[in-house]
């Protein structure tokens, strides 16, 4: 990039600047990448019935041909379909309150930085102070405790 050029934005800048590689990658890495998006795109259906149990949708299946399938939880006009009307069916969460009291458990601590400084000279430690005030900082800036207990929650179902 050379000077700023007036009416362009940095982005559009940058973007004219910055060109992507020309290098494919060796085949034995691209045939990794396909099996390993082969076998996401297989388990799929299974990892999202554990998504829908967690919802609450305790009629879910995955049938033979691997698809996300659901029962009826209400009776049928026609008879083809539905359940029978001597069959109860009531969604409970099942999974939720499990996970919820792993996920409470995991992250109920609030973590307190300690940031030493590397000698005694006190700039240092005035440095290392404020280190440890902006990560407590962060903590709450960038929502750490939201963003853990969502990984904690996947990371379990």
């Amino acid at each position: 990039m050379s000077t700023p050029q007036m009416g362009v934005s940095m982005k559009e800048q940058v973007k004219g600047a910055v060109k992507p590689s020309q290098i494919e990658p060796p085949a034995d890495i691209m045939e990794n990448v396909a099996r390993a998006v082969g076998r996401m795109r297989e388990l799929s259906p299974y990892r999202n019935e554990c998504y829908e149990v967690w919802r609450g949708n305790t009629y879910t299946y995955v049938t033979a041909e691997g698809r996300l399938s659901a029962q009826a939880t209400a009776t049928s006009t026609n008879r083809r379909g539905g359940k029978p009307n001597h069959r109860v069916r009531m969604r409970l969460p099942m999974l939720m309150p499990i996970v919820r009291t792993e996920v409470a458990n995991a992250t109920s601590r609030v973590p307190s930085y300690e940031i030493n400084p590397s000698n005694s000279d006190p700039q240092t430690q005035h440095a290392a102070h404020i280190a440890s005030q902006v990560a407590l900082y962060g903590y709450d800036k960038w929502r750490m405790k939201s963003v853990t207990e969502r990984v904690v929650t996947h990371a379990r179902l």
